[in-house]
């Protein structure tokens, strides 16, 4: 594929370019002394410092988050990078690498070595005039390693992070790139996981996204294992092929080489969590003493539920839990992970996709008396009994309805009104239901001969363009709402959320849905839709109003030679 030169007009000063510094970076004296003005003797010195610093990274062209999302690319950042020791963030999210349109090159039974066709390597020396044979010759013509010659500055774009600096021209050895022995391949890749990794020793977060599964292994090997002693995070993203080869898949050791982490307090498995238990299937038990933070999130049908009897993840001092499950699982998996969790827990977020029965929804979290954040969404909870757990949660600080939840408005009441039994509670925040408001401009109606959609596949109801009606749970209002707001103000609980939001959306969209189709009406010179959606008389007032001339011609046409106190009335469509 063809890597577009970027536009970005900000680029960071580069050692090997000091006449283009970066004007986002190298602060203005003006610009400076207006932020100094507004602070006081002690913070002047620290913004001074700050800034200082940060011309000093300009100057010496540092990143301290770079995101990769290309593989060409991280052949790049392993062979030309400089100052990864400034590296704290790490984001290798390959979902882009490939054209859908085209036949994948990475994704193949054997993985084979890198091959590079020359117009998707950054930089190349072809033009675009070269035939299919005459870049082919020029890749075998030149060692991977040994040859590799200097070229002109070019830019590279790390998807997102760009600078300019003296590079080498690489291209892949024939003897590389054969297909032929998938251990190569992989011998390939795990040299590069291991040279991007040795160059950034204070590396505290790494995010693997949409990799092949020995690509995650080759990141999390005991090769590797000596350059993430400093890793704090790890979040291990989808992965980029089906569920339904897990079965054939070997083993691979990274569960001792996560739990030799010493550094490593926060854990990630997003939508990768099955492939973790279903590789490692011989392991029963994996203990991970330095987890603080597990999120658990499963995105499609998928084959945890075979490996869950068989599996257990220890995690003695876990503070802060996450289980979100689109797939169709949970509750039931979630049962099995809670049993496993310490009571000491302080920070708890569930969330299950709808349509599972609710009393296998009806999850146990009363034990868990320490907690201080318990987020709910759909299909975790039901409304009957709610509160009788809630008052056993006597540290709970702050206490959230996520998305679906079925916090009835009768429920929420009670609730507020109980309040005293959760002495420390401070907020409630209602995010179980939302609403979006968009924009109804005279421009985009212009644009577009009919820009009305009559259909909102999320609410089954009839919505404009960038409007999102409330998707109400059963027995949630708005009128609940509105008696939570002032039950919560008498209380003295703050109370937040995307649900306050459709207070008066209804009346809002109403209004601004009937002046903008009747806009559309005098503009388009067509009243049909206007009339089949508020009524002949309502269009034909607005005209009366706006646009006097089409009004009376309108009039005469409807009703000619009539009484001039004739109230038109209209029929049909």
């Amino acid at each position: 594929m063809n890597h577009a030169a970027s536009t970005r007009p900000h680029r960071p000063a580069s050692a090997s370019s000091p006449d283009k510094p970066s004007p986002l970076l190298r602060l203005p004296d003006e610009l400076l002394h207006a932020i100094l003005d507004d602070l006081n003797p002690g913070d002047v010195k620290m913004c001074l410092d700050a800034c200082r610093r940060l011309r000093a990274v300009a100057a010496r062209r540092v990143f301290t988050a770079i995101r990769i999302t290309d593989e060409a690319d991280l052949l790049a950042l392993a062979t030309h990078f400089k100052h990864g020791c400034y590296v704290q963030s790490l984001t290798i999210d390959l979902e882009m690498s490939i054209d859908a349109t085209e036949s994948p090159r990475r994704r193949c039974p054997e993985y084979g070595g890198w091959i590079y066709e020359p117009d998707d390597w950054i930089p190349h020396t072809c033009s675009d005039g070269d035939s299919a044979d005459e870049k082919g010759s020029q890749i075998s013509e030149i060692d991977f390693e040994d040859n590799a010659q200097p070229v002109a500055s070019e830019e590279i774009d790390l998807g997102g992070v760009a600078w300019t600096e003296q590079i080498f021209e690489v291209k892949a050895d024939s003897s590389r790139s054969s297909l032929d022995s998938d251990e190569e391949g992989c011998d390939s890749f795990a040299a590069t996981a291991q040279a991007v990794l040795r160059q950034m020793p204070n590396l505290a977060y790494l995010c693997l996204s949409h990799l092949d599964w020995s690509e995650y292994a080759a990141f999390l090997s005991e090769q590797t294992a000596p350059y993430l002693q400093g890793l704090v995070e790890l979040e291990l993203d989808t992965p980029q092929w089906f569920c339904s080869t897990l079965t054939s898949l070997d083993a691979v050791e990274w569960w001792p080489v996560i739990g030799g982490l010493p550094n490593l307090v926060a854990l990630t498995f997003d939508d990768c969590f099955e492939i973790c238990c279903a590789r490692d299937s011989d392991v029963t038990t994996i203990e991970l003493p330095n987890i603080k933070e597990l999120v658990i999130k499963l995105n499609s049908n998928n084959v945890l539920e075979p490996y869950r009897s068989a599996f257990s993840l220890r995690v003695p001092n876990l503070e802060q839990l996450a289980l979100r499950d689109a797939s169709g699982l949970a509750p039931s998996g979630y049962h099995a992970i809670l049993r496993e969790v310490p009571a000491t827990l302080k920070d708890l977020d569930l969330y299950s996709r709808p349509g599972l029965d609710s009393a296998s929804a009806d999850l146990d979290w009363t034990r868990f008396v320490n907690l201080r954040t318990l987020i709910l969404g759909r299909s975790t909870f039901q409304p009957e009994g709610l509160l009788q757990r809630l008052l056993q949660l006597q540290q709970l600080t702050l206490l959230v309805f996520d998305i679906g939840a079925p916090i009835r408005d009768d429920v929420l009441a009670e609730l507020l009104r109980q309040h005293r039994g959760l002495p420390h509670l401070e907020r409630v925040q209602l995010d179980h239901v939302c609403c979006e408001s968009g924009s109804l401009d005279e421009e985009h109606l212009s644009s577009e001969p009919r820009p009305y959609e009559r259909f909102d596949t999320d609410t089954e109801r009839h919505m404009w363009p960038g409007w999102l009606a409330p998707d109400w749970p059963e027995g949630c209002s708005e009128a609940g709402v509105a008696d939570a707001i002032a039950l919560a103000e008498h209380a003295g609980v703050e109370l937040d959320g995307t649900a306050l939001d459709t207070i008066g959306f209804q009346e809002v969209y109403d209004d601004e849905a009937r002046l903008c189709m009747q806009k559309h009406a005098q503009w388009a010179g067509d009243l049909r839709e206007a009339i089949t959606e508020y009524g002949f008389d309502a269009a034909l007032d607005f005209l009366k109003d706006e646009d006097q001339q089409w009004y009376r011609t309108l009039l005469k046409a409807i009703n000619p030679g009539g009484s001039r106190h004739h109230t038109p009335t209209y029929y049909g469509n």
